[in-house]
């Protein structure tokens, strides 16, 4: 398969201070054109507005409505409204909550891709969802615990279904979904042990637990991608000097897909930070486990990735 895709855009945003708060505004509007060995020579174009203002109430609260005003030559405009709101319960504490409603249009492979066992749909119309969340953060001394809770309603959502095209043969094709749920929670803790102690041998402890549960009338076999999400994810980070400017880190990952078996995860990292560049040896997976992630593909085994990250120096910037 060959495509070669062309992206033109462009996008301004605008903040305005008040007495009232602060109104950001911004603008976007973006032509795709593909051509494709495999898919429909087509364009579209898409673009939108969105309005914001941030309220701020005795240095404490904060509350922010918005929406996103949107634009496609196929579904023309909808608007995607959204509020957040936190609170200052102390110097350490803080309280948040938040509802917005987001959006995905199909991407050309869902509309047009075919072969003998996936059939696109040009039909596809835009998926929506509608997304609660709750939390709480606190931070003190280098100790950071954070606690959410969250649940999103999606609709007309699109993924690629099984669906017969003889007694004895099925295809995968691309449909929108009446209605999925999800329900989840996520915790994490971080203690940054150089906050108290700069020479520290261990810098940085990472625990993370994760939990989602979906609800929807098709069972986990009949969706490709949707269902096919974690259940249970625990993360356990570590992080340590080793000479001067050299750190290593090692995450340990457990996690229970939806419709896999458990699995365990060792990644390790060493890391150089230098003056103007930062450089990094990555070993993935060390534990050779054999394990499936999204749309039931085998994951790599062992393997290693090298990086370097430089920084130009500037001339000192004038004070005004």
């Amino acid at each position: 398969n060959l495509h070669t895709t062309h992206v033109t855009g462009a996008e301004f945003n605008y903040t305005i201070p008040s007495k009232l708060g602060t109104t950001a505004l911004g603008g976007e509007i973006r032509n795709e054109e593909i051509t494709s060995s495999s898919l429909l020579d087509t364009t579209r174009q898409n673009g939108g507005i969105t309005l914001e203002h941030r309220f701020r109430f005795f240095d404490k609260l904060t509350i922010t409505p918005g929406f996103f005003l949107n634009w496609t030559n196929t579904a023309k405009w909808q608007m995607y409204p959204g509020a957040e709101a936190g609170f200052q319960i102390t110097k350490h504490v803080n309280v948040y909550a938040s509802a917005n409603k987001s959006f995905r249009i199909p991407s050309f492979t869902e509309m047009y891709y075919k072969d003998p066992a996936n059939q696109g749909n040009p039909n596809l119309t835009p998926e929506a969802a509608w997304t609660y969340e709750a939390g709480t953060r606190y931070l003190k001394s280098g100790h950071i615990l954070r606690l959410a809770a969250f649940r999103r309603t999606g609709n007309n959502l699109i993924d690629w279904l099984s669906v017969k095209k003889t007694d004895s043969t099925s295809i995968w094709m691309a449909q929108n979904i009446g209605h999925i749920s999800t329900t989840g929670g996520e915790a994490q803790y971080t203690w940054l042990l150089t906050e108290k102690n700069p020479g520290a041998f261990i810098t940085r402890v990472d625990v993370q637990y994760a939990y989602l549960y979906s609800e929807s009338e098709l069972n986990a076999n009949q969706a490709k991608y949707l269902l096919d999400h974690l259940r249970h994810q625990v993360i356990l980070g570590l992080d340590h000097k080793v000479f001067k400017s050299l750190s290593h880190s090692i995450k340990l990952r457990y996690e229970d897909r939806n419709i896999y078996a458990p699995y365990w995860l060792v990644d390790s990292r060493l890391f150089w930070k230098g003056k103007n560049y930062n450089a990094y040896v990555q070993a993935h997976n060390l534990l050779g486990t054999e394990y499936f992630e999204i749309g039931r593909i085998p994951m790599p085994g062992r393997w290693v990735s090298v990086g370097a990250e430089f920084v130009l120096p500037v001339g000192k910037k004038e004070q005004f």
